[in-house]
């Protein structure tokens, strides 16, 4: 499929939308050198030291990134759409870019986020696998990514647990006042 057409099969974007220049002018992905629609990674590393206490490198952290709100996004991000198995606490460009994207207000394009993590377990070999909540899991069932793997290959995950407003609370992402609020992003 092109990206217009996953745009539209995914219902992210309407038939008019995907032919507009908005929506090809909307940033894809991190790159090294400067590529139409692309964020450099150097920019990426700009954003990593405006959060975080480490360094910008390959063995980023979430637990790194100072503001809670934006740990929790992240973590949302990184066992949703974004298709990954470096561990529950590892920050990758593709989930930081989203993040950035998020943060700075930079509109990027879903669609294309997406495929990247539809795509992405097809080239992982053998531990390979297709993370995602309901949504993911159904738009992956709808897009027919699943003919492509083995019946073999695929097992179900951890399930899904609540959390409770204390552990918010003690995140400092929700105030302990009665009602609670949410923070406010430092």
């Amino acid at each position: 499929m092109t990206l217009p057409q996953v745009a539209e099969a995914t219902g992210f974007y309407s038939c008019q939308e995907v032919e507009s220049e908005e929506f090809r002018g909307l940033l894809r992905q991190v790159v090294k050198e400067r590529q139409d629609y692309c964020v450099l990674k150097k920019e990426l590393g700009r954003f990593w030291r405006t959060i975080s206490i480490s360094p910008f490198s390959n063995n980023m952290v979430a637990s790194d990134i100072r503001d809670p709100l934006y740990r929790f996004v992240h973590k949302i991000l990184a066992a949703t759409l974004i298709g990954r198995h470096e561990g529950d606490n590892k920050v990758n460009q593709h989930s930081l870019f989203c993040l950035m994207c998020m943060v700075e207000r930079r509109p990027a394009n879903l669609a294309s986020i997406l495929a990247w993590s539809l795509a992405r377990p097809k080239k992982g070999g053998r531990q390979s696998r297709l993370y995602g909540g309901p949504y993911i899991m159904m738009l992956a069932a709808n897009l027919g990514i699943f003919a492509d793997y083995p019946a073999e290959r695929m097992h179900t995950g951890a399930a899904p647990s609540l959390m409770e407003l204390r552990s918010f609370e003690m995140a400092r992402i929700v105030t302990w006042d009665d009602p609670p609020a949410w923070e406010a992003v430092i």
